[in-house]
């Protein structure tokens, strides 16, 4: 390789730099052909009053002067390098040069004098000026393996599609397809894959790795079996395994649509086979079923995903209504600990994500939860953890409500009341009371004895 050579040029004043000859097979072995690599001057700028193809345009026959070379240069390009090579070695491996030597090549005389007959071929650079020498020179070893880094040998493949080095393209091929790739590779790979430079023809195992070769519709229905089965797999499988992982990735950050419809179906399965299994048994929740504890962990780990993505409501609100799962755990303690655990912190999820306006649940879902399945936060978790939540979520529920669980479960809902919103919500509808008090206070204490538990728990009998 011949490297380049600054030359100044007094009369634009400033430095240029010769094109690099390179002799792709080695110096002076009878290479046959020149290739120019030509590249498009957009520019018309003017230097020192001069239009700069111009001065391009001189440069570069000055340079083929000293080169010895008949070669024209055409308006608006410049040469980068110039390139030695065999016309047997582009005819074996590029189509393209195959196509433009049969067209104007001329084989000499096995006996003549002259010899052989030199070409000057240009062609355009689309990529880094080392890709082409590089694509050139394996031709001559056409064996060699020795790709780079992701960016650099998509630029060698730009330039073999370019001249359709079939050989060098599969290759590139092969290697893409069968190294690992990082988000930034894929995402470079597939921005060129997309662009008009990228050639279908010949790099069958990138366009298999990409999966271009399946339709929309052969992919839907692969990625609704993968999501299927994977939740299936995962509902039924430690957390830690691979299906979990798989389904909480395909969740994270996505919005409601197919992935999360079949995730969502899948656990709704999963609950009425909970309720199936308790139908079943008639000593429910007395027996202990080891199966039933995992289906438990599987909805807690679910409904926890779910939660962090944002798409639980259709899940919480099937599962809500139903004992089957609070009975069970209250039922098992000592032998569910860990299931019952996993529950528990998900319920006081569930009471932080609805007082937070991120779980979004009708008012008969929300009695529900707190009514259903608040004696697992009891049992589970150390009260100062769900104190909290449970006072916020309390305060939202309207006062029929409120007054249904402190007349039910008042030992156990009276230190959940805000006093100040209770009694705000009482002033607001006292005068619509009074009128109903005088008129239902007898048949009120017959219905209720001399005092009602609530009146107990509120303090009122001792007024």
């Amino acid at each position: 390789m011949k490297k380049r050579r600054v030359v100044e040029d007094e009369d634009v004043g400033r430095a240029e730099v010769e094109p690099m000859v390179v002799w792709c097979g080695g110096p002076d072995k009878g290479q046959d052909i020149t290739v120019r690599l030509v590249r498009s001057v957009l520019s018309a700028s003017i230097v020192n009053g001069r239009r700069q193809e111009d001065f391009s345009r001189n440069y570069v026959q000055d340079l083929i002067t000293r080169l010895g070379l008949d070669i024209q240069h055409s308006n608006g390009e410049e040469v980068v390098a110039v390139l030695k090579v065999h016309s047997t070695q582009l005819r074996r491996c590029s189509k393209y040069f195959e196509t433009c030597l049969s067209a104007r090549w001329r084989e000499a005389d096995v006996g003549s004098s002259e010899g052989a007959r030199f070409e000057i071929l240009s062609l355009e650079v689309n990529a880094d000026v080392e890709c082409y020498i590089d694509c050139f020179s394996r031709m001559y070893s056409p064996f060699r393996k020795d790709f780079r880094d992701v960016e650099y040998t998509l630029e060698l493949l730009r330039v073999a599609s370019q001249i359709e080095h079939i050989e060098l393209m599969g290759l590139i091929s092969q290697y893409l397809s069968a190294i690992p790739w990082s988000d930034e590779d894929e995402r470079r790979i597939r921005d060129y894959a997309a662009s008009p430079d990228f050639s279908r023809n010949y790099v069958q195992d990138l366009i298999t790795r990409l999966g271009l070769d399946v339709t929309g519709e052969e992919y839907k229905k692969m990625y609704r079996q993968l999501t299927t089965c994977g939740i299936y797999r995962a509902l039924d499988s430690d957390p830690s395994l691979n299906y979990c992982k798989f389904i909480k990735e395909l969740l994270d950050g996505i919005e409601v649509g197919t992935v999360t419809k079949i995730i969502l179906e899948g656990a709704k399965e999963k609950l009425r086979e909970l309720e199936q299994i308790r139908l079943d048994d008639d000593h429910f929740p007395e027996n202990y079923n080891e199966g039933f504890d995992v289906y438990v962990s599987g909805i807690a780990w679910i409904l926890g995903i779910l939660l962090n993505a944002g798409v639980a409501e259709e899940l919480v609100t099937c599962l809500v209504p139903s004992e089957t799962i609070p009975l069970y755990l209250l039922k098992h303690g000592a032998d569910v600990r860990h299931e019952g655990l996993e529950m528990a912190k998900v319920v006081l999820q569930m009471y932080q994500e609805v007082v937070a306006g991120r779980l979004l649940l009708q008012t008969h879902d929300r009695v529900a939860l707190i009514g259903i399945w608040h004696d697992l936060l009891e049992e589970y978790l150390p009260r100062e953890e769900y104190i909290q939540a449970t006072k916020a979520l309390f305060s939202t529920l309207p006062f029929k409500d409120q007054f249904g669980f402190l007349e039910t479960q008042g030992d156990l809902f009276i230190k959940f009341i805000d006093p100040r919103s209770l009694a705000m919500l009482v002033k607001k509808n006292s005068s619509a009371m009074e009128g109903k008090l005088d008129s239902n206070e007898g048949n009120s204490r017959k219905e209720h004895g001399s005092s009602s538990k609530f009146d107990t728990v509120m303090g009122i009998e001792q007024l």
